[in-house]
């Protein structure tokens, strides 16, 4: 009786054990969240990008990332929120509503395999409206944290809206029809 106690005693420590090896495993492959932060090794909050120390939270193969540029949310006919750098665009329209909500609408134009201007700046909540023109060959542009993207034929242009949230430095991108080097970016600054 005392050996059967024994060989089962063995079976429970060597599943113990496997199940550990196991888990260990998952956590250090990042399948599951968890483990310890190795002393001199910082880590981000984005599971999809812990090694990037500018990464925030985002969607799978999404671009958050901490602001890089303190750049103030500039305003149509604002001559003191107007930016100095030609690469930010400055809204052609604000729709502020009742509950507080603003609509921003911004034209921006694919030429000479840029997108011009390539610098879009909102509040966090702002509801975006881009008017795209595509000037000399057809353009995509993809928004992969919001799920925006639109083809622009040559000659076209094509409009469409997206909530800016939350606060963040964001990458857009053509990313079908052109090189993926044609990059622009979207700050959303936390509203204070």
């Amino acid at each position: 009786m005392n050996k059967f106690f024994e060989s089962k005693k063995g079976i429970v420590v060597i599943a113990v054990a496997v199940v550990v090896v196991v888990l260990l495993v998952l956590v250090q492959q990042g399948i599951i969240p968890g483990g310890l932060v190795r002393e001199g090794a910082p880590k981000s909050d984005d599971i999809f990008r812990p090694d990037n120390l500018q990464a925030l939270p985002t969607v799978q193969n999404g671009t958050r990332e901490v602001i890089q540029k303190d750049i103030v949310t500039p305003e149509p006919d604002n001559a003191l929120t107007t930016p100095t750098s030609s690469d930010i665009a400055v809204p052609t329209g604000m729709i502020r509503s009742v509950n507080g909500g603003v609509l921003r609408s911004f034209t921006l134009k694919g030429e000479n395999k840029t997108f011009s201007p390539n610098t879009l700046v909102a509040n966090e909540g702002d509801v975006i409206q881009i008017n795209f023109t595509a000037t000399d060959q057809d353009y995509d542009i993809f928004f992969p944290d919001f799920g925006a993207y639109q083809i622009i034929k040559k000659g076209t242009a094509k409009e469409f809206q997206f909530q800016a949230y939350p606060y963040g430095q964001y990458t857009f991108s053509c990313k079908d029809i052109c090189s993926s080097s044609i990059k622009g970016e979207l700050i959303v600054n936390a509203v204070k």
